[in-house]
């Protein structure tokens, strides 16, 4: 190696090579071995060797330079490590910031992820192109409700505004939505049609009415109770549904529906209970007396066989309908013609009393005897309840009447809509469940009253701190409304849906002794051919409500005809004249400019909406007076006039 670089031995001048090529050779002599001066002058030309002296003046420039950046390296570290604290803060502080971001935007994807869901039901990834559409269109009609709601109370306040004082209060606004028809039947499973019209013909997917109303399509992916009428109840005052009930209509949230039982393959007639007229059954005796065993003794009185039975709902309709013919034969021949069976209870006494006589017991000691054990036999339910809370008790059953627009329903709503959920998908296989159809279905209400005590209200059964059932019930001026039940299947061995109805009939009259009127437990809907419904009928004595005539008839009269008629509509009493139902032109109709009647409309508008108006109005009785109708016709046409 030269200074200017690398070299090969052959490439280098003979004066170099000559140390190398007779180095170590003895017979060389000295002259061969050292350079002449004539070779060290030649060689000092050529510039391939350097001076010691300068050599030495490089290697101490270097060492110096070397010196020089250790030096500042040094004072670099010294001044680092007097800074690690600022700069460890800083470094720590900045990665703090890059994960909450990192949070914050997982937490905004997961946000939406759950909007989705809850919106249109099932799951969607972030990454799937149609997931930003879809929240577009979800934002969009969030928006399109919310102008709606502002919409909805300036038409409230206008109300009010034309009816002066108290009686403001008590209007209530129902929006007309015509005829369902078609679909299936959620009873019989019966297709007559995939999809339902309105009576201004199809509807479509998106279409609302004059506030944010779902379309009838939507609706009847919730429930359907086949052919019938639809309303929307904007804001409805508990008398006008108590009327409205009485007529055989329902609400589910918002919406009201009114089965047209001409028409529709599985005719639902209104079931009520009289509360001081009621008589348990043995089975609910059994009911409650397993509830207290449970809670006395932590003890499962029911055995598997009970509780596979409530656990497969759909294997018990299918074995019913199996034997269908075979019972409907043992009902003709329990109920029999009007009067049979007083002739069955006096048959049984007097073979009583020929026992007694070839006993030679004491006839008249006997029937006292007998009488006792009856009284006894009909023990006040208050008194089979019992106590569910208190010391001594293996579980704590409490229950909890929370309105749906209190901060107590709040505060344990989330629960709630996870038991529901949990409830759907064990009992009735429905996978899809949200918060949203929850919501819509179960808490929220029209309902209003000036009196707490009065509206939709949720029935909480707290078992050691966990809600293990809900009672979804409105408290109307007459009667108790039960609307829907769920609960927790791991509890099915208590017979909750019996258990339930009875504390709801013991509410019923709780609340009687405070509010005379109060005294009915209303059951819903009653189809005397539907394995379900039928179990309502064990609540007796119920009532039938009569569709033409709106009398109530005891259901013992009701069911001989119904087996006679299966699946087709009963009139229980024919003789009776058919209810006067409401006049349509006596109707309060709604305008942006105020409320007006159907006499005071214009010819052309009165043609639009006669069809509707009427289906309506041969649906209810004359005392819904206070109802203020709100028909999309009528909006579409008060817009117009506006523009012009």
């Amino acid at each position: 190696m030269l200074r200017r670089g690398i070299k090969t031995f052959s490439t280098l001048p003979e004066s170099v090579t000559r140390l190398g090529e007779y180095h170590g050779l003895k017979e060389t002599t000295v002259n061969l071995r050292w350079p002449s001066v004539e070779d060290v002058e030649r060689e000092g030309k050529s510039n391939l060797f350097t001076p010691h002296s300068i050599l030495r003046e490089q290697s101490e420039s270097m060492a110096n330079e070397k010196k020089k950046k250790d030096s500042m390296r040094l004072e670099k570290m010294i001044k680092q490590e007097m800074n690690y604290g600022v700069t460890l803060a800083k470094y720590e502080g900045s990665q703090m910031k890059a994960e909450q971001e990192k949070d914050e935007k997982e937490a905004v994807v997961e946000r939406r992820m759950r909007e989705i869901h809850e919106y249109f039901g099932y799951w969607m990834d972030p990454k799937d192109p149609r997931f930003e559409v879809m929240l577009q269109q979800k934002e969009a009609q969030e928006k399109k409700a919310d102008k709606m709601a502002k919409r909805a109370e300036l038409v409230k306040k206008k109300i009010a505004e034309v009816i002066m004082g108290d009686r403001a209060e008590e209007i209530s606004i129902v929006e007309l939505l015509g005829w369902s028809e078609g679909g299936k039947c959620g009873y019989c499973k019966d297709t007559k049609g995939d999809h339902l019209k309105s009576s201004l013909g199809e509807k479509k997917e998106d279409e609302v009415g004059v506030w944010l109303i779902p379309s009838v399509s939507a609706i009847s992916r919730i429930f359907y109770y086949g052919d019938g009428l639809g309303a929307w109840g904007h804001k409805l005052n508990v008398i006008d549904y108590q009327i409205l009930l009485n007529g055989g209509w329902r609400r589910s949230g918002s919406y009201l529906y009114k089965p047209n039982l001409e028409k529709t393959c599985c005719p639902q007639y209104t079931i009520r209970l009289d509360v001081d007229k009621f008589i348990l059954s043995r089975t609910q005796k059994r009911v409650l007396r397993n509830m207290q065993v449970y809670l006395e003794k932590g003890l499962k009185v029911v055995g598997e066989k009970e509780e596979r039975r409530e656990m497969k709902i759909k294997e018990v309709m299918k074995k019913e309908e199996d034997n269908k013919e075979k019972k409907e034969k043992m009902e003709i021949m329990n109920t029999g013609k009007e009067g049979r069976g007083e002739k069955k209870k006096d048959m049984r006494r007097m073979r009583a009393k020929m026992k007694w006589i070839k006993k030679g017991l004491n006839v008249d000691e006997e029937l006292e005897k007998r009488k006792n054990r009856e009284s006894e036999r009909r023990k006040n339910l208050e008194d089979r309840i019992g106590n569910s809370t208190g010391e001594g008790l293996s579980h704590q059953l409490e229950i909890q009447l929370v309105s749906v627009n209190s901060q107590e329903y709040l505060s344990r709503c989330v629960e709630e809509y996870q038991l529901f959920k949990k409830y759907q998908e064990s009992i009735h296989s429905d996978e899809d469940v949200t918060r949203r159809g929850f919501d819509r279905f179960l808490v929220k209400s029209p309902l209003t009253s000036s009196n707490p005590s009065l509206g939709s209200f949720h029935m909480r059964y707290v078992m050691d701190g966990s809600i293990i059932a809900v009672g979804v019930i409105d408290i109307l001026t007459e009667s108790v409304s039960a609307k829907y039940l769920f609960y927790d299947p791991d509890y099915s061995f208590l017979s909750l849906g019996t258990y339930t109805a009875l504390r709801e009939i013991e509410l019923v009259r709780k609340l009687v002794r405070e509010m005379p009127r109060l005294r009915y437990y209303y059951m819903g809907y009653y189809i005397s051919d539907c394995p379900k419904m039928r179990y309502k009928g064990t609540f007796r004595p119920s009532d039938l409500l009569c569709d033409k005539s709106h009398q109530w008839v005891p259901l013992s009269e009701c069911s001989s005809l119904l087996s006679r008629n299966s699946h087709n509509f009963t009139i229980f009493r024919p003789s009776l004249p058919e209810a006067i139902r409401f006049n349509p032109m006596d109707a309060k109709l709604y305008l942006s400019r105020g409320i007006t009647t159907f006499n005071s409309l214009p010819p052309v508008i009165q043609l639009k909406i006669t069809d509707k108006l009427q289906s309506f109005c041969s649906f209810v009785t004359r005392d819904a007076s206070n109802l203020v109708l709100v028909l999309k016709e009528l909006q579409i046409e008060d817009d117009s006039d506006d523009e012009d």
